[in-house]
C-alpha cells in the first residue's frame, strides 16, 4: 500500500471539522517515526490525517480534539532537525489546547544520557498549554517492537483507533548472539514454543514490516531456545538497514518471527 501524507500540503484553517478527525504528527530524523505513523494511519484512512510536523503551523493542532505524536530525540535530547520550528513555536505559544486529547509515542536509545528527551519535552509543553495525555508518554528504547504495539493497543482502548494485529507472528527475545565474519549465530527464547518439526523462522524487520527473511533453524532442542544462523547475504534485498539492526541487537531485544 502506498501512503501519501501531507507533508507537502499548505495548511487552510477551513479545511478541517474540530473532533471529527485524528491528527497524527509525526518528527522524525532517521525515517523511524515516520514508518511507526504511517503504519498506523494505514489502517485507520478513513478518520486520520498524517503530517510531518515540518510541514505544518502549530495552530492545526487546535483543528483536532485527539492528537497521536509519533516523535524521535536526535542528539543530546534535542527535536529532530526537520521539527525545531515547530517545536521552537510551540513553546513560545500561549493556545489554548485545553480541548485537545493527545497522546506521545517517543522513540530513543537508552545508551543516550536524555533519553526520549524530546517525546518527554513535547509532552510538557502540550500539557502546559492545557492538553489532556489520553494515553501516558511512552518511551520506547531502540524502536523496540512490543512497547510500540502496548501503546497502539492503549490507542485503540482510548481513541478507538484500529489496531495492527500481527496473529501468525510470535514474539522471540534475543538471549545471546555470536558474530562471525559474514554471519550471526542467535540463540531465541520464543513463547509458546510448539513446533518440534519445524525448519525454516521467519524473522520481521523492525523498521520495515513489509522486509523479512526466512533462516533455517540450526537446533531447537534446548527448547525453549532455538538457534538460527543469519549470513549477511540474506539480507542484501533490503539494504545495509536490515543488517544493521540485527548486527546491533542486545540480549532482551524483541523480534517478531514466524515459525515455519
Amino acid at each position: 500500500m502506498i501512503i501519501q501524507d501531507r507533508d507537502s500540503l499548505a495548511f487552510n484553517d477551513k479545511t478541517f471539522v474540530q473532533g471529527h478527525r485524528i491528527l497524527i504528527a509525526y518528527a522524525t530524523q532517521s525515517g523511524n517515526a515516520k514508518a511507526i505513523a504511517q503504519r498506523i494511519y494505514a489502517v485507520n484512512q478513513d478518520c486520520c490525517d498524517i503530517y510531518d510536523v515540518a510541514s505544518i503551523k502549530i495552530e492545526l493542532i487546535q483543528e483536532y480534539e485527539r492528537v497521536v505524536f509519533v516523535v524521535s530525540t536526535y542528539g543530546n535530547g534535542e527535536p529532530p532537525l526537520t521539527a525545531e520550528t515547530f517545536y521552537a513555536e510551540l513553546c513560545q505559544s500561549s493556545l489554548d489546547l485545553h480541548a485537545i486529547k493527545f497522546a506521545v509515542l517517543a522513540l530513543g536509545d537508552k545508551q543516550y544520557l536524555k533519553f526520549c528527551g524530546f517525546g518527554n519535552s513535547l509532552s510538557h509543553q502540550l500539557i502546559r498549554l492545557g492538553a489532556i495525555p489520553r494515553v501516558p508518554l511512552t518511551e520506547v528504547n531502540r524502536n523496540d517492537a512490543i512497547t510500540i504495539e502496548h501503546w497502539w493497543s492503549k490507542l485503540h482502548e482510548t481513541f478507538e483507533l484500529n489496531y495492527e494485529i500481527n496473529e501468525d507472528w510470535e514474539v522471540a527475545t534475543l538471549m545471546d548472539k555470536v558474530e562471525e565474519k559474514g554471519a550471526i549465530k542467535f540463540i531465541l527464547y520464543i513463547k509458546p514454543l510448539q513446533f518440534a518439526s519445524a525448519k525454516i523462522l521467519k524473522i520481521k524487520d523492525s523498521r520495515n514490516a513489509s522486509n523479512l527473511i526466512e533462516v533455517n533453524i540450526v537446533s531447537s532442542e534446548l527448547d525453549p531456545f532455538t538457534s538460527v544462523i543469519i549470513e549477511d547475504n540474506q539480507t542484501e534485498r533490503f539494504g545495509s538497514s536490515f543488517w544493521r539492526q540485527l548486527s546491533a541487537s542486545q540480549p532482551g531485544d524483541k523480534w517478531h518471527v514466524q515459525i515455519c
